[in-house]
Order: C-alpha cells, then structure tokens, then sequence
C-alpha cells in the first residue's frame, strides 16, 4: 500500500501549529544531499497573513541558522526540539540515518542557498501567490500585462460611486432609482445621504459569493428592475387585498350582529381580534395563533361571561366565520410564502438595481484604468481550473512546486482552496508530500469568505457543485488522507486551558449538529507542572453608561494590582469586539497615566503634529479658508509659538495666518513653499515650525507616506490632501516589540498571539447574524427575469422555501460569535480576566456572550443569584523574567532633515565641452583637446582615450583621426615628451588641498624618483 502523503493537521490553540509547519518544511529541505540543494525551491508554503508568512520565514531561518553551528548545546530550546523531532522525522530518515554532522552540512548548504536566491524561499500569503500567477499568465487570461494592483475596497467603490452618482440627471431612469432608493432609506429612517449605503451595499461585488449572484444579473437593465418592481408590488398588494378583505368581510359581520372581541373566546387574543387586525392590513398576523386554532379547531368560541343571547349571535355567524377563516388560511397555503419572498425581494430591489449598475461601471472603470482587484484574482484562475483537466497557467508551476504546505486552512475560501486544488492533485499523483493545518474553532474570518465547513469536511471537498474535475480531485485527497491531531497546549498554565476545555465542552453542544462536529476533541492535554493560572468572571450590573465606566474602573484598578504582582505592562494586553471599545478604553487608561499600545493611539491622525502639517498643506492650496487658518492658528498657540494673545483676539483683528507667523519671526513664504515638489515642501514646514526638534514617529512616518505617494501617483498638492483625507484613518504607525506598555486590540487581531495576562472587558455583546443579507437563487414564474436576488437576513424567510436557510445562518452566527470568544479566552498564558454584563432571563438561548457565561455556571452548578464574580485556580506567584531581547530597538536621539539647497549645488551653465550660442550644438575643438589629454597618461594612451571619447559619443570617427594626429604632435614635443615616459607617476585632474583647506586642481601631476623629489605641476 503507498504512503498517505496529504496529511491534515487539526490543531487548537496553543498546539505548535507555527512548530509543526516549520518542523516539516526543514524536514523536506533538508532531505536533499544535493549541492546546492534544490529541495527547498520546490516547497510553497502559504498562510492567512504577512506577519504570519513572515513568522514562519524569521523561524526557518533561525533554525537553520542554529542547526548549522558547530556547538548545539549553545542553541535554542526550540532548536534542539527540532534537532530531536528531526532525527525521528520518519521521511527524513527514510535512505539514510540522520546524525549530526549530516544536519548541520546540509543545514549550512541549504541556509547559504536561500540567502543567496532568496526569491526562491517560497513563503507567503495565498493572495501573494496567486498574484504572482495571475501576473505570470497576464497574456493568457486576456489581461493587460501592466496591470494595478488595487486592495482598497472603499477606495474602489467610491470611484465607481461618484461616477454613478454624476449620471443623475442625464440618465433619467437611472436618476429614477436612484431617487426611490434615497426615499426607501427615508421610509426606513436612515440618512438620506446614499453615498455609505450605497458604498456598504456595493462591497457584495467583491466578495466571491456576490459576484457569482450578480454575474446572473448583469444582462438586465435598470428598466428590467423597473418592470420587476412593477410585478413584485402587484403580487404583494394582490395577496393583502384578497386577505384584508376576506377578514374585513369576517369582522363586518361580527360588528354588524352587535359582537365585540371580548364575546369571543380568549377576546382580544381570539378569532374576532384575528380577522380585525388582519382587515385593517396586518397581513403579518395571518398565522393564527393557538387560540385562534382552539376556536376553529374545537369550535370554542365563547368568552367565559356571557349571555345567551350572545352566544346565539354568535352561532348565527359562526359558520360563516368558520368559512372566511379557512378562504384566509387557504390564501395563506397556496400564496403566502411568495407575498412574503417578494416582500423580502421588494425591500432591496432598488439596492439590486442600483448594485447592477455599479457593477458595470466599476467594470468599465477598471478596463479604463488598468485596474484589477485583489479578489478577481481567484475568480479568474477558477474559471480555468474547475473547466480543464490539466490547466495551463499551472503548467510551470506544477513543475516548479512538489511539496504544499498549507496555514490557517479553516480562513481559506472556497475559490482559494479549488485553486490550489490542480496544483495539490498533480503533487499527491507525483508521490510527493502536501500538508494543511487549520483550527476550526478559531475561524473567524467568514466575513471575508473563510469556510469552517470546507475544513471540517475534508478531505471530502466542500461546495463541489458535482464538478466531475473537483470530485476527481476529491478522490485523490480521499486516497492520499492522513489526518493527525495536535492536541496539547504548550501556551497556557494548566487551569486556564482546564477552564477553556470545560467552558467550551458545555458551549459546543448547544451548537448545531452538523457544526458540533468542529469543538469534537477540544479538550487540550497539558503539562501537569505548569500549574498556577488564574481565570476570573465578573458579572458587572448597570445600564450602558454605568456598566461602561464601570468596565473602565474595574480594568484600571485590575492593571493596578497586576503591576504591584510584579506583571510589567507588556505583560498585560486588553482584548475587545469593536474598536470603539477599544479606543474608549485606551483613552480612560492614558488619562489615568498608563500606557497603552492601541490601534487608535498608533494613527497618524491622532498625532497634534501631523493634523497641524496637515493644516499648512490645505492652506497653501487655498489661503483664504478661514477655518483652516484657526485650526493652524489654535495648534500655534496651543504650542505657544504664537504667544501673548488669545484665539478670540487673533480672530477678532482679523490678521492673515500669514502675517502672525511673520511676526514670530518664522520664515514662512507662501510664494516661495508653493514652489516647492510635495516632499520637499513636506520637510520644509517640519523644519520650520522645528517639529524635528525631537525625533517623533509618527512625523517620520508621514514623511515616508508622502513620500511613497510622491513616487508612486504625483507631486500634485490638491491630490495629496484628498489622498491624505481618504487615507489618514488608515495610517498608523508600526511599533517595534518589546515597548512597556498595555497592547489593546481587537480579539480578530490578538488571533494568534499570546499574553501573560488578558483582559476582556465589555463582554456582553449580542449574537447577531453575521450578514444582513443573504443571496437567493430563484425559479419563481411570476419573476421569469430575475434569476437571483439579495434579500434581508429575516425570520420571515421560515415562512418561504429557504427556511434552511435562514436556520443555517442562525447556526453559523452562532458559532462565528462562539469561535470569537475561544480565540479570546485562549490568548492567555496566566491569566484571564472577563468582564461581562448580566445575562437575559434565558440564558439558555446564548442570545449574548452574558448569556454563554451564566448559561456554563448554571449548566455546572455554579451559578448563584447575587453572586457576581466567579474564579478558577489560584494564581501563582508572577515570576519577574528578565529575557534576553532578540530584537535591539534603537531609539533615535536626532530627527536629521536638512534643505537639499545647501547640500547639492546645480550648474546653470551647460558642461564645458559643448557650445549652447550654435544653432547646431558644437564642440569646442579645444575643450575636446582637452578632454582627451586628461584620458592620457602615456603615449600608448592615445588611442585607448579616443576611442572610448568616440563610443561615448563625444567624438566622432573622423574627429578621431583628427585627434589621433593632434595628440601625437603634442606628446612628442621636445619639452613636453619626457613627462609621458612609462616609468612616471601620473595623477591627472587630481584635487590637492593645502594646509589652510583650499582646493587645487592641476591638469596633470608628474612625480619623478622614487622619492617623489621632484614634481612637476
């Protein structure tokens, strides 16, 4: 039987996912005795992220860079882990035993290899490479061969946007929809202001499911919509007619014989408060409720007090009752589940419309300008790879890469992985060796098109669409499947992974079936030493504000006590859902004096220096802003460079920006700043409003971005600040590790990474679903032109055909909102500490992270009412570790910027050899002399000197032979011939300097003797 090579990794946290990848990578490298080897050339390993392929680059290197020293007791614990895995490593061992000595020769060759083609190291992200083939095969999937890049989705649609935006007016049935999309967000009570709408609306075109619905729709038009509105709204009022008048028709009747609501049984819950909402147009309320079906069903129609005369009217009647009740219930069964479909359609066929349009004119735009998105890449290699057995743009690739590592499986999209498919194929037919490594409990990133369930079917392959080429390929992974587990957590102090392992037991199983799957064999093994974590839950009672600041109080004075436990800031990093969290957490911690590393605190936006330069840059486009004149006017005071004045006094004399500056005695020329290139102009204002004074980041990294705009768009100051606009709330800074200070990010950040101590405060957030929207396939005959459509994520859809789905959104919210949390508790390698609000009344429907909280206490018994704080483990010692920093950051004492002017001097004159007055520009016959003599040191020189004049092009041919005659008369006069002898030291165009630091430049320098005693100038 052949060996199984497609081996998956199902890890959890903390399991040495990083380890296993590298671990398996040097085994393929170094199972190659060849040199140079070829082996690692032959290996692509890809992940989610650049900070991850970086990661696993730095790792490698490291550990081939230890593996190649001569001491191996002086290397790294991890290193000699990998020494020992690597010699039991069964196909590393498979020809010959590995020693030592084999190792660390093999490790020497193949780490000399890599730094000397570094390019061939194939490690990175799955965009990265699938670029780089999209890139290769340009001309073979029809593309410019020069196309941009472009990965700013917001960027992108605004283009497109605007562009649809300006056709208002000329376009008449286009300004028509978009009119009534404006006034159906009004109805709703949204901003009429369309353009985020539209915006957030418009990001389904570039997510991989919305382009394959929308390419279903790209042949109609905005009249089509139009037609099909028309269609959707006479289905809808048809059906409330017919049922509103049925009811009414009911209700009259109940009036007329003198009945109220209260005659019948349960009243204002009965059958008579049934049909009058529903004749007044509540056609929500069709679905009877249980004692609606009593009265019906069980002919119960009497309130408990009333009169026999009453019920003798209502016996009269009832049958006709009972007659318009089942005509409604009929309606119901033969067209309610479309009224409620069109209804659903109808809420966003204006945005369907409109999204259509967008589509074609963000098509158009690209084409215009040689645009691609990131996210096209996929869709174009997969409408080659799911229709060819042997795709072509793979054919060199398939023989470039043997051996496919695979990172973060379960954040894979379903085009990245059927991709990557060919390639895995064609690797396990070869024999060759292909590993994926996933954690589906940590796969949070759906909203960017990552499947769990695609890993948690393998190796049977998910969404095949019964593709007869993707099954073929299932077969050879099904074939070729080893799976392993990596099942013990190396991270974490035995308490906190027993925590997690219980925790999320009880949790998981209130999951679907189908999903439960995914937390099966959770539970971490650990090292039985590692003993002293600390897990503490805090169930923190108020409303909003009061619960907020008292999250805020509680994280402060948590940070208090960990610093007196011997904890140092770094240690500590606060987790959150949503940056507004996090941003109004930083703020509270900063103003009670402790540091914080933030995601907000990094942004170039928030630096007073940077909004300043900012503000100088919008006042030389435009100096009569007032607005922009107080903003520069308030930080110059603010930083009392300005002094002996109030804002209110500036602006009540009304004296120009300008003039103040001027009057501090700052040399501040709008005329002559307007001059300058961006960069330049950039430098300038920081040198003179002395903002280099001391070095400062986040300036440094201004610079750097104007820089890069500089060279990559324009020197254009009106393009830049509405590039700066766009771009500011993105820009932030990139720290080095190792700062003392708190880290605050966001739980999808932290993914991956690991702290002494984690806080999450703010854990009360509610399970929501994950997308407001869901695509629908339809095949309804009273819509023959709408082939698919995007309706609102509402419980109404259980009352049409895709109930399932909606159920199935339900359940992966769940689990998203689940596997967010597992992420979160399991940063931790100490403790954890969870601050969360009080749960709902049934905590049991894991409506909110309060309710999973109160719901595990309840199911283990725990939970007490009135009891608000819950631990687990006592929590060691902190044991203050002084480790060695692998990374020294060195800390700039000076922020050098210095004027170009002084430094390069520019000749207004042309070079000397050419004469600008001639129409024809000649050589001065003389200068050429010249230059030629300063070529020529002896008299075999003359040739060799002109005749590299001649290529350079500063003489020509004829000119050559000219000269060639001058110089031999010249050299070989009486009194000049003994000084181009051979035997002479000669220094032509030589510079000396003089003792009082003058400069001297003799044509030629003649030293005679060996003493050099004398010379001749």
């Amino acid at each position: 039987m052949s060996e199984k090579n497609f081996t998956i990794y199902k890890s959890s946290a903390g399991s040495g996912k990083t380890f296993t990848l590298v671990k398996e990578y040097l085994a393929l490298a170094l199972n190659d005795p060849s040199e140079p080897p070829q082996a690692y050339k032959h290996i692509l390993a890809v992940t989610f992220t650049n900070k991850a392929a970086a990661e696993m680059k730095e790792r490698i290197i490291k550990a081939l860079k230890e593996l190649s020293e001569e001491d191996y007791s002086e290397v790294s614990s991890g290193t000699k882990t990998f020494l020992l895995e690597l010699k039991k490593h069964v196909k590393l061992n498979l020809y010959e035993k590995m020693d030592d000595a084999i190792i660390r020769k093999r490790a020497q060759n193949i780490l000399t290899a890599i730094l000397h083609n570094y390019s061939d190291f194939a490690i990175g992200t799955i965009d990265a490479f699938v670029h780089k083939v999209v890139r290769t095969f340009a001309f073979d999937l029809k593309i410019p061969m020069s196309f941009e890049i472009e990965m700013d989705d917001d960027k992108l649609l605004s283009q497109a946007i605007d562009l649809l935006i300006a056709q208002i007016g000329n376009d008449e049935r286009l300004t028509k929809a978009l009119v009534e999309f404006t006034e159906s967000k009004t109805d709703d009570e949204k901003s009429w202001h369309i353009e985020n709408d539209l915006k957030i609306f418009a990001k389904n075109l570039l997510n991989e499911e919305g382009a394959i619905y929308i390419e279903k729709l790209k042949h109609l038009s905005v009249d089509d919509f139009f037609e099909i509105k028309d269609i959707l709204f006479s289905e809808i009022k048809l059906f409330e007619t017919l049922v509103s008048n049925e009811a009414k028709k009911a209700f009259d009747l109940i009036k007329k014989a003198g009945l109220t609501n209260k005659d019948f049984y349960y009243g204002d819950k009965g059958i008579a408060a049934y049909f009058e909402k529903i004749g007044n147009g509540r056609v929500d309320y069709i679905s009877p409720n249980s004692y609606v079906i009593t009265t019906a069903g069980e002919d119960k129609w009497y309130a408990g007090k009333i009169s026999e005369e009453t019920k003798t009217s209502i016996d009269g009647i009832k049958s006709i009752l009972l007659d318009s009740f089942s005509a409604i219930q009929e309606l119901k069964d033969k067209s309610y589940s479309n009224y409620i479909l069109f209804s659903l359609i109808n809420k966003n066929i204006y945005s369907l419309a409109v999204l259509n349009e967008i589509e074609k004119i963000l098509s158009e735009y690209k084409a215009q300008n040689n645009i691609l998105h990131i996210s096209e890449f996929n869709k174009m290699i997969a409408k080659i790879v799911l229709n060819e057995p042997i795709p072509f743009i793979y054919e060199r690739l398939g023989e470039r890469y043997n051996n496919y590592l695979i990172d973060e499986f379960q954040d894979t999209s379903v085009l990245q992985f059927q991709n990557l498919l060919p390639l895995i194929d064609n690797s396990l037919a070869s024999g060759h060796f292909t590993m994926l490594v996933g954690d589906g409990k940590q796969a949070i990133y759906r909203w960017r098109g990552g499947e769990v369930e695609q890993f948690a079917m393998l190796p049977r392959v998910f969404k095949h669409n019964d593709n007869p080429l993707v099954l073929e390929r299932e077969e050879a992974l099904i074939r070729n499947h080893n799976p392993k587990m990596l099942d013990k957590n190396y991270r974490s102090k035995r308490e906190v992974i027993e925590f997690n392992n219980s925790i999320f037991k009880i949790l998981s199983g209130k999951l679907n079936e189908k999903y439960q799957t995914i937390y099966k064999g959770l539970e971490q093994g650990f090292n039985p030493e590692n003993t002293g974590g600390f897990v503490q839950v805090e169930f923190i009672a108020g409303a909003k504000e009061e619960y907020r600041s008292q999250n805020k109080i509680r994280t402060l004075e948590l940070i208090q006590q960990l610093l007196k436990e011997e904890y140092a800031l770094k240690d500590i990093s606060i987790l959150v859902r949503k940056n507004t969290d996090g941003s109004d957490i930083a703020n509270y911690l900063t103003e009670n004096g402790i540091k914080v590393i933030s995601s907000d605190s990094l942004l170039l936006s928030n630096s007073v220096e940077i909004n300043f330069l900012h503000s100088l840059l919008k006042y030389l486009s435009n100096t009569s802003d007032t607005i922009i004149q107080t903003e520069i006017l308030e930080y110059l005071l603010t930083s009392e460079i300005v002094s002996n004045t109030t804002l209110a006094e500036t602006l009540q004399n009304r004296t120009g920006i300008s003039a103040i500056i001027k009057n501090a005695n700052i040399d501040f020329s709008v005329t002559k700043l307007s001059k300058m290139a961006l960069y330049e102009l950039c430098e300038e204002l920081v040198r003179i409003f002395k903002l280099n004074a001391t070095p400062n980041a986040y300036i440094q990294f201004f610079l750097d971005e104007v820089l890069n705009y500089s060279i990559k768009k324009n020197n254009n100051l009106n393009d830049f600040i509405d590039y700066w606009e766009e771009k500011k709330e993105k820009s932030s800074l990139v720290i080095p590790q190792g700062m003392d200070a708190v880290s605050i990010m966001t739980i999808h950040r932290s993914k991956g990474l690991e702290f002494p101590v984690v806080i999450l405060p703010f854990s009360n957030s509610e399970v929501i679903n994950g997308k407001k929207n869901l695509w629908i396939d339809l095949d309804n005959d009273k819509l023959p032109k709408l082939p698919s459509a995007i309706v609102p994520t509402n419980k109404d859809l259980l009352e049409t055909q895709y109930a399932e789905l909606y159920d199935e959104e339900k359940n992966k919210s769940l689990l998203d909102n689940l596997n967010v949390l597992y992420v979160g508790f399991t940063r931790a390698e100490e403790r954890m500490y969870v601050f969360s609000g009080m749960p709902g009344k049934k905590p049991e429907n894991l409506s909110s992270v309060s309710d999973m909280l109160a719901f595990y206490y309840q199911t283990t018994g725990e939970w007490e009412e009135g009891k608000s704080c819950y631990t687990f483990g006592e929590g060691s010692t902190h044991i203050k570790t002084n480790k060695k920093q692998e990374t020294l950051n060195y800390e700039l004492a000076t922020f050098n910027s210095n004027s170009w002017r002084e430094s390069v001097k520019m000749r207004a004159a042309a070079p000397s050899i050419w004469n600008t007055n001639m129409a024809e520009v000649k050589k001065d016959y003389g200068n050429v002399v010249h230059t030629a003599l300063a070529k020529v040191k002896t008299a075999e020189d003359v040739l060799p000197a002109l005749s590299s004049m001649c290529a350079e092009g500063l003489i020509t041919d004829d000119e050559k032979e000219l000269l060639t005659n001058t110089l031999s008369k010249i050299i070989k006069l009486p009194g000049l011939a003994p000084y181009f002898e051979s035997n002479l030291v000669i220094k032509n165009e030589a510079e000396i300097v003089t003792s009082s630091g003058e400069l001297y430049r003799p044509d030629r320098v003649v030293l005679i003797g060996k003493q050099a005693n004398k010379i001749i100038l």
